[in-house]
C-alpha cells in the first residue's frame, strides 16, 4: 500500500469512526429521552357509576425533554380530572412550567392542576404523622438513614445533573428530618456520612455519594433500613387507599401521579372502591 492509498485508508477509517460515534451518542439522546415508553407507562383506569380514576404511572425525572412530561399533559387534558393527588407534597409547587419540570414529575403534575384551576392534594400522610408512626417503633438513626438514602437514591434516577453538593443536601436533610419531628442527634454533614456508611456495602464520600446504587440498600436487600421502608411504604399505602376512597364521593374524575409500585399494592382495594 502506498503513501496515498494509506491516507485515503486512514480518511475512511477516521469518517467510519466519527459515524459510529455520532450514532451512539445519538441513540443515547434518544433512549434517554424515550426510555420512558418501554419501562414505565402502565397506568390504571377505573371507571364505576359515572366516578373515573386515572393512575398516570411517572418515573423520576426532571430531563425537560423526556417524552414523559408530555405525555402526562395530553393525558391530563384528554382525561380532565376534577381532583389531582400528587406525592411528596408537590401540591405546594407554585411556578412555572420549566421551574417544574425541573423540580420533578410531581411538580409538573400539580402546576398542571393550578395552571386549569383544579384542585390538587398530597396523596401522601402529613410528613409529621409518618415520621411520629415509625418513631414508635425504630430507632431515629435507622429512620434519618431510610429517608437520607431515599432521597439519594431518587437524586440518583434523576437524568438531569444535580447542583447541591454533599454537605449542603446532609444539612437540609437534618434539617427538614428535625422540623418534621425525628430526634436525629447528628448536626454535621460528617455525622450524616457516619450515619450513612453503618448502612452501606460501600463507603460513602462526598465525590460518590451519588453513585452507589443506593437504591438496593433500602428498597430491597434485607436490613433495617429497608425494614423501615417496606414499613411507611404500607403506612403510606393505606393512608392512600382511604383518602381515594373518601374523595371519591365528592368527586367524579381523580388522576393521581405517582410511581407504579404503589399502584401494584394497592390496585386490588382501588378496584373495590370502582368496582365494574
Amino acid at each position: 500500500m502506498n503513501r496515498k492509498q494509506k491516507v485515503i485508508a486512514i480518511s475512511i477509517f477516521s469518517l467510519v469512526l466519527i459515524l459510529i460515534m455520532a450514532i451512539v451518542l445519538n441513540a443515547t439522546h434518544v433512549w434517554k429521552n424515550n426510555q420512558y415508553r418501554f419501562l414505565h407507562g402502565k397506568h390504571l383506569h377505573l371507571k364505576s357509576e359515572g366516578k373515573e380514576l386515572f393512575w398516570f404511572d411517572v418515573s423520576h425525572s426532571n430531563n425537560p425533554d423526556d417524552v414523559m412530561f408530555r405525555l402526562l399533559e395530553n393525558e391530563f387534558d384528554s382525561f380532565s380530572p376534577d381532583l389531582v393527588l400528587v406525592e411528596g407534597g408537590a401540591n405546594s409547587f407554585e411556578g412555572t412550567r420549566d421551574e417544574a419540570v425541573l423540580e420533578g414529575e410531581n411538580s409538573f403534575g400539580a402546576y398542571l392542576a393550578k395552571t386549569a384551576n383544579i384542585p390538587v392534594e398530597d396523596i401522601e400522610p402529613p410528613f409529621i404523622k409518618q415520621i411520629e408512626y415509625l418513631q414508635n417503633k425504630y430507632a431515629s438513626e435507622d429512620i434519618f438513614a431510610m429517608y437520607a438514602l431515599r432521597q439519594i437514591g431518587s437524586m440518583e434516577l434523576m437524568p438531569e445533573d444535580i447542583s447541591i453538593n454533599f454537605d449542603e443536601f446532609a444539612l437540609d436533610e437534618i434539617q427538614y428530618l428535625t422540623n418534621e419531628g425525628l430526634l436525629y442527634e447528628g448536626k454535621t454533614s460528617d455525622d450524616v456520612l457516619i450515619t450513612l456508611n453503618k448502612y452501606l456495602p460501600e463507603p460513602m464520600n462526598r465525590d460518590n455519594w451519588l453513585n452507589l446504587n443506593v437504591y438496593r440498600v433500602y428498597a430491597k436487600e434485607k436490613g433495617v433500613v429497608n425494614d423501615v421502608y417496606l414499613d411507611v411504604v404500607e403506612y403510606r399505602n393505606i393512608h392512600l387507599v382511604e383518602l381515594i376512597q373518601e374523595r371519591s364521593l365528592t368527586y367524579n374524575r381523580i388522576l393521581i401521579v405517582m410511581g407504579g409500585q404503589h399502584l401494584l399494592d394497592t390496585k386490588e382495594e382501588l378496584q373495590k372502591i370502582y368496582p365494574r
